[in-house]
């Protein structure tokens, strides 16, 4: 970041100010052309919506097709995404559905994002639950809210309403469907009509005879006309269930199985009444068994046969079996009226596997999008228009531009956090009219380059050992003995926490045997060049650079926000808004972080050379303590894909890839800037906290609103 032409460079206030204005131009020009791309050049229109689920509000993004009127009739789909993520890294689903004409609602889950917590959720649970918690594994925790929400949209068509679920949010996504379809056919339905409305008595056989013409045949012509009223209404309900849901990263354990229900006082079993459809990683860790499971097999009646990937299966609940009607890749309902009837009517199962993904990379993968795109335009009947419509012209299912877009808010993401330099030039030499980095010849002593390549190996090792140790604090019943679980609704970041914590360990480990070799070799422990020891003025004065250069970083977002509707991230990288009780959260990691990170900024920091240039000792010095996350990653790609197991699952801290460079960037400009790792430990320490709280958010608890964001209204 320090450059060293004239008219950008922060060794001036000019340069600075040139400085400013290139990256905030960045910044406005990668959100305009992201939103450009999002819009699909305005075809689209994205805007943020809120709802109430009983006296909470739900934040969301509304994708509708440009022109869209009371008179259109639109399929809809509601995204409900995982743990440890929010709905914005969902936005490559909800863009290319959208680009396809359906009608889509990407929400927050139950204080995730901007969402609040209602006191008790779409079942009842909540606040009067035992312990006050809201079971994510098996309640819907916004995603039936939010299909109901579609329904009140006057330009949607309530008989195709999806849902697509990913991960956690696969498992509400199937809590959502059980309780809005239910178990039981639309036979079942009129059977038990006949049953406790009109008194007729059936044999444990006649339950699966039809019952319109049972109807037909034991009703007076007066009850049959009241029959026929019932029926009309009861189908009109029936139809306006969620019609079809796609499920990624799960093994629909909430959804895929079998339930007991009562038809004309009979106990019978059904699956439940939709469309669905699982889309797992080829590379996911824990279901790509699935095919193959006992559980699967009994669902849809396979015997000893493991369910075919691919194939549409249709379940006869009536006669315990199911059969195979047609292909995911080559059957379609433009070229198969029985085809299309079956599914328009019948119960159907589906499972694809794609097969280079991962759990974490389904949301930011061509295949898996293009796979979902398939999927809903076959069990919705929509792509641009009704696909069996023969003036339809369908947008090819593996047309995608999310990626693009994705680039851009990275790029921005970037620029964001390079402004920061600049701005904490123009603070450190507010009153002069030149501002001179620190010399680096006063910062470091000599050592060997043997000595230094050994260090550097050892932090490369660190670094691999800290990661690898901090993915194995997954979601498993033994997290919680952290000492790290201060915000058990916001556990999904404990990998990232243990990360930072097993670094800062190495760091001082690395310090100790630093100072002790320095002493050694030159009487001097060296840790006075770190700064560390300066006046407590000054270090409240970093302390306020580095929150003034947060304040500006959020105010950058939400200008981005509201001008482009888009946020600073790349994949799990995230920077958002945040509800106002979440900067709580925030404050608490930064108070933990900082002691962390002014450990890792002083090793960072201690073997800043001066025989090479300074650009050169920075980059690579961010190679170095960024090597080890790396390593780790490119063995974990690599067991994937030739052993089909996990080296360190990475599923919650993809993001450590990207943060960990940065923030290696912030602690050795500031250094230079400042000849103290205060101002870069702060910086550091805001950011992450900020980071991590704004990608996630309390799911798992009940959790009332916060008494500061009922006052201000944010």
């Amino acid at each position: 970041m320090l450059v060293n032409d004239k008219k950008f460079t922060l060794s001036t206030r000019a340069g600075c100010r040139r400085l400013l204005a290139v990256l905030l131009a960045v910044v406005l020009l990668c959100g305009l052309f992201a939103a450009i791309i999002a819009s699909n050049g305005g075809d689209v229109m994205c805007s943020r919506v809120t709802f109430d689920a009983r006296g909470a509000v739900i934040s969301a993004d509304l994708y509708i097709p440009a022109g869209t009127s009371d008179e259109d009739s639109l399929p809809a789909v509601t995204i409900a995404h995982g743990r440890g993520v929010t709905k914005g890294t969902f936005k490559s689903f909800a863009e290319e559905l959208a680009r396809r004409g359906f009608v889509v609602l990407n929400v927050d889950c139950y204080g995730v994002g901007l969402s609040e917590v209602p006191v008790n959720e779409e079942l009842g649970a909540g606040a009067n639950s035992p312990g006050g918690e809201l079971d994510y594994n098996t309640h819907p925790m916004s995603v039936l809210d939010a299909a109901n929400y579609l329904r009140s949209l006057k330009y949607v068509d309530t008989t195709r309403i999806g849902i697509l679920g990913q991960s956690g949010g696969a498992r509400r996504a199937g809590a959502a469907v059980v309780a809005d379809c239910g178990y039981y056919t639309f036979n079942d339905v009129m059977i038990n009509v006949l049953h406790d409305e009109f008194g007729i008595d059936f044999t444990e056989q006649e339950i699966f005879d039809d019952a319109d013409a049972i109807a037909q045949k034991k009703l007076s012509e007066d009850m049959l006309a009241f029959y026929n009223y019932r029926r009309d209404e009861l189908l009109e309900e029936y139809n306006n269930r969620v019609k079809s849901v796609c499920l990624l990263g799960s093994d629909a354990s909430v959804v895929f199985k079998q339930s007991t229900v009562q038809v004309a006082g009979y106990d019978v079993n059904r699956n439940v009444q939709t469309c669905l459809g699982i889309i797992n990683g080829g590379n996911d860790t824990g279901y790509r068994d699935f095919p193959g499971r006992d559980t699967t097999k009994e669902a849809i009646y396979l015997g000893e046969n493991n369910m075919e990937i691919e194939s549409w299966y249709l379940i006869d609940d009536n006669n315990k079996t199911s059969t195979v009607f047609g292909n995911f890749r080559t059957s379609s309902i433009v070229d198969d009226e029985e085809f299309a009837n079956t599914l328009n009517n019948g119960v159907v199962r589906l499972y694809v596997s794609s097969p280079l993904e991962s759990h974490s990379k389904a949301f930011f993968s061509r295949q898996t999008t293009e796979n979902v795109v398939h999927y809903f335009e076959e069990t919705l009947n929509y792509n641009r228009g009704n696909l069996t419509d023969s003036s339809t012209t369908p947008l090819d299912a593996g047309s995608h531009l999310f990626v693009i877009r994705e680039v851009l808010n990275g790029i921005a993401m970037l620029a964001m956090i390079g402004l920061m330099f600049p701005v904490f030039a123009l603070l450190i030499n507010r009153d002069n009219a030149e501002f001179v980095p620190v010399d680096a010849s006063k910062l470091t002593y000599k050592y060997s380059k043997k000595q230094y390549w050994i260090f550097a190996v050892l932090s490369a090792l660190f670094g691999l050992y800290a990661i690898y140790r901090g993915n194995k604090a997954n979601l498993g019943p033994m997290a919680p003995r952290y000492f790290l679980n201060l915000f058990p609704q916001i556990s999904t970041y404990r990998n990232v926490e243990l990360f930072i914590l097993y670094v800062a360990i190495a760091s001082v480990i690395m310090l100790c045997i630093y100072a002790f070799l320095s002493k050694k070799a030159n009487g001097d422990s060296g840790l006075k060049r770190l700064g560390i020891a300066i006046p407590f003025k000054t270090i409240l004065k970093y302390l306020i650079f580095a929150f003034a250069a947060l304040v500006f970083s959020y105010i950058l977002l939400l200008v981005s926000e509201y001008l482009f509707n888009q946020d600073f991230r790349f994949w799990m990288a995230v920077f958002t808004d945040m509800k106002v009780e979440d900067w709580g959260y925030a404050f608490c990691f930064f108070v933990i972080f900082t002691p962390m990170y002014l450990a890792i900024n002083a090793a960072i920091n201690y073997s800043t050379r001066t025989d090479i240039s300074a650009v050169k000792d920075d980059i690579i010095c961010v190679i170095i303590n960024s090597a080890g996350v790396w390593l780790c990653f490119l063995i974990q790609i690599i067991f994937l894909f030739t052993m089909q197991k996990d080296f360190s699952n990475f599923i919650c801290s993809y993001q450590v890839v990207l943060i960990v460079p940065i923030t290696v960037v912030i602690a050795r400009v500031t250094y230079r800037m400042t000849n103290s790792i205060w101002l870069g430990t702060f910086t550091n320490a805001m950011f992450v906290a900020w980071s991590l709280v704004s990608g996630t958010g309390a799911s798992d608890f009940y959790i009332p609103i916060g008494i500061f964001a009922r006052i201000l209204g944010a």
